[in-house]
């Protein structure tokens, strides 16, 4: 019976341990952690986003819970990168990233994972194509905070998976005018600590049936 349940104890924790890729595989720049929820990657001090493709690609037949970037300088995620990989939540921090995607498409291979997309602490410019996440049917929340982005000069893709966006301390001043009218879903706008001296109606869904709380 006790190498009964040795032999379950052994299985239970080479399931955990299997459950993030080798060490060997995302070292220097990398490590893995599952803490409950699944395995988390966080990775840090990486100089372009080349340097990230045999680590998300040593990922490929595992179901991934998050990545987190930080103190790193990509200026752009390869469109293809997470082609075969199984990401439900993508961070930066701290991380210099000027673009989504070198392509048409951002994100490419978890049209149907990704859930969230945060990206925190960053002084400075950059100018996100929204259009690039048009293909996404599970995105349900993007968390920009403390990255100069001036500006949101153009609409988001009708994206119906979306239920919270929050850009905020992003020095932004100018607001497309029917910048958030397609996401029919959503529920929490946040706008905080920006530089915005006008709203427009034609900004927000129409109805807005869902929108509950709008923090300006």
């Amino acid at each position: 019976m006790l190498r009964f349940l040795f032999l379950i104890q052994l299985v239970l924790t080479w399931s955990a341990v299997s459950s993030c890729p080798p060490d060997e595989d995302i070292a220097p720049y990398c490590i893995c952690k599952d803490l409950g929820d699944g395995p988390m990657l966080l990775c840090s001090k990486l100089n372009s986003a080349e340097e990230l493709r045999p680590i998300i690609k040593s990922t490929d037949s595992l179901d991934m819970f998050a990545l987190t970037i930080m103190e790193s300088t990509l200026l752009y995620i390869p469109s293809t990168l997470f082609k075969n990989s199984k990401f439900e939540k993508i961070r930066f921090l701290n991380t210099q990233l000027m673009a989504l995607s070198d392509g048409e498409l951002a994100f490419e291979g978890l049209e149907d994972r990704l859930e969230e997309i945060r990206a925190n602490d960053a002084q400075y410019i950059t100018q996100w194509d929204w259009s690039q996440l048009r293909n996404h049917r599970r995105l349900s929340l993007i968390d920009i905070n403390l990255i100069s982005m001036y500006s949101i000069d153009q609409e988001f893709p009708a994206l119906k998976s979306i239920n919270i966006l929050g850009i905020s301390k992003a020095e932004i001043s100018f607001v497309h005018p029917t910048a958030f009218a397609g996401l029919e879903n959503l529920r929490i706008l946040d706008l905080r600590d920006n530089l915005i001296t006008e709203m427009k109606r034609s900004m927000l869904p129409n109805p807005a049936e869902k929108l509950s709380i709008f923090i300006l």
